[in-house]
């Protein structure tokens, strides 16, 4: 199964006497592997020391996510390299061009799908780049190191535990203010999203055990028609039974995740069917105890875990009864599924 990939850039790379982006690489790595959906979710990192390096990381690695660590300042991002001569720390420093920026996610705008920029100012580079990707996140004044890494934190935490981008953030922003509280305020971080994309969940959740857990507890019964009343009165009770998942696949497609699952089992079902004549039954045409069974088949698609497509293939035969039962078992399997992604 493909997995998201979070990419770490670090434009300030540190020495030996320079530990910081060190330390918050590891947390934030130990804050990915502690989620709930951490085998989903392939965390990288890697120092930039030459403009050339930023591009070709993104290129080689194709994440869906890339993380800026830097300092910047007055709307320019900078890359920085320390380095020691004579036993004192020497650092150099380069502005890295908006537009320079800008080129490069219009070139993977295919599947970077966010761009964190943990620097200081960085709302400038955040707009430019929010030209090409769905959703960008800056800031608006110095950031202190250590607000920087709680906040990454808790965003990557979020989206490992399965929370829409949107969520992610505003919940980061609650989690880092609460803990930090005078030394932290919402507003030097924003959030900005083109239209229609801040519900989009990055890991790919599987709802397959969820599919195969609930299909396999249905059960639909009930009546149609009046009893002693001219016309036909139906009785039904349908179930599934050995429900096992066949195939599942996730990718992405025009920067949106498709998850695309196959399931097949075993209906089982009892109908009655009574015609009347007034109050009186004149004709039982199923007999007493018919029970129709099959063998059924779904495809589920879904769409950032929005439901898209149901496709249900249940065994059917010439004969009336089998007919009924086979209708309400669609019924049955597409109300279950329905409300399985609906609940999560």
């Amino acid at each position: 199964m493909e997995k998201v990939k979070i990419l770490f850039l670090a434009l300030a790379y540190p020495s030996e006497q320079k530990l910081e982006q060190v330390r918050e690489v590891k947390e934030i790595d130990e804050v990915v592997k502690q989620s709930k959906y951490r085998n989903q979710i392939d965390f990288q990192y890697k120092a930039v020391t030459e403009l050339s390096d930023l591009q070709k990381y993104i290129l080689e690695e194709k994440p869906q996510i890339v993380h800026f660590s830097s300092h910047g300042n007055s709307g320019e991002l900078y890359l920085i390299n320390y380095h020691t001569e004579n036993g004192e720390l020497i650092s150099t420093k380069r502005t890295v061009p908006v537009e320079f920026l800008e080129n490069v996610f219009a070139e993977v705008k295919e599947y970077v799908n966010c761009v964190v920029l943990s620097s200081c100012h960085s709302e400038k580079q955040a707009k430019k780049i929010a030209e090409n990707v769905p959703y960008v996140i800056g800031t608006t004044k110095n950031i202190l190191d250590n607000n920087a890494t709680e906040f990454a934190k808790e965003f990557y935490r979020n989206v490992g535990d399965g929370k829409d981008l949107a969520e992610a953030f505003r919940q980061a922003l609650v989690a880092v203010a609460a803990y930090l509280r005078n030394e932290f305020n919402k507003s030097d971080f924003i959030a900005l999203t083109k239209p229609g994309v801040e519900n989009l969940v990055l890991v790919p959740i599987s709802l397959a055990s969820k599919f195969v857990a609930t299909l396999k507890n249905a059960r639909l019964q009930g009546e149609e028609g009046k009893r002693d009343r001219t016309g036909s009165f139906f009785e039904y009770n349908v179930h599934l039974e050995n429900i096992v998942l066949e195939n599942y696949d996730n990718f992405l497609e025009n920067g949106k995740y498709i998850q695309q699952y196959k399931l097949n089992g075993k209906w089982l079902s009892k109908v009655f069917q009574a015609i009347y004549l007034g109050s009186i039954i004149v004709d039982r045409p199923w007999g007493s105890n018919n029970k129709p069974y099959g063998n059924f088949t779904t495809n589920i698609k879904t769409i950032d875990g929005i439901l898209s497509k149901i496709q249900i293939d249940v065994n059917r035969y010439d004969s009336s009864a089998n007919n009924y039962a086979a209708d309400k078992v669609e019924q049955l399997i597409k109300s279950t599924i329905k409300e399985t992604v609906r609940i999560v």
